[in-house]
């Protein structure tokens, strides 16, 4: 084999070699609908989770409009991320990141509860090695678990899936529904400090707070978010 064929052969087997290691970025949309796709199936799983373990279905959403889970959403997100940044990662690595950025998610979204509002959404307070019951143990093995799982295991199948949301049409549906997911959200979050001021017994300052007081009354709030409750009521 002369020179020029051996590098020749070389250099094909390092082009095959980093064409495997390349790897495409995915579009910004795919996050976009991993957001939805993880707080709507956050949804089910929680409802799911509830019949096992409480005998009957509960719907814990976070928002006043739409079958959705923030918290699931990002949560997705996250581990869309992870397996975006970091697909070649050993297995123990990508387990501590999903479990530090799960546990940071929240520990944040916890003290806010508490702290901003006064109120809680979950509590771990009975597992083990628990902080304030926002973040214990066994949830931290689980979130690292699960985003190990979900790198190798769904993200793949979920690029292939999403490769069909990149034609203009559902580009445009993307944008709007971003729009209206933004202003859910604000409008969810009057909500719960409206429904955390009337708690407190404040009266109503503006055209806002009493149209929040009318179309989102106590008995609406506690409906909806069955699974939300003011720590000084326990």
């Amino acid at each position: 084999m002369t020179t020029d064929a051996v590098q020749e052969k070389f250099s094909g087997a390092q082009t095959v070699e980093q064409q495997s290691v390349e790897h495409k970025r995915a579009p910004v949309s795919n996050f976009f609908w991993m957001a939805m796709f993880g707080g709507i199936l956050g949804v089910f799983m929680e409802g799911i989770f509830c019949i096992l373990h409480l005998g009957r279905w509960e719907t814990h959403v976070t928002s006043i409009i739409w079958f959705y889970n923030i918290l699931y959403g990002l949560g997705g997100v996250l581990f869309y991320a992870l397996g975006e940044f970091l697909p070649n990662a050993r297995p123990w690595k990508q387990f501590v990141v999903s479990a530090v950025i799960c546990d940071g998610l929240e520990l944040l979204a916890g003290a806010l509860l508490e702290f901003g509002l006064g109120m809680k959404a979950w509590d771990y307070s009975q597992q083990l090695f628990n902080i304030h019951g926002w973040i214990s143990f066994p949830m931290t093995v689980a979130w690292g678990a699960l985003g190990v799982f979900f790198v190798h295991k769904m993200k793949p199948w979920l690029d292939h899936f999403f490769e069909r949301f990149q034609t203009q049409g559902w580009r445009r549906l993307c944008v709007i529904m971003a729009v209206v997911f933004v202003i859910d959200l604000a409008a969810t979050a009057g909500a719960f400090v409206r429904w955390s001021n009337r708690h407190k017994g404040y009266e109503p300052a503006n055209a806002i707070s009493v149209w929040y007081d009318k179309e989102c009354d106590d008995n609406f709030m506690e409906t909806r978010f069955v699974e939300w409750y003011f720590i000084d009521e326990v």
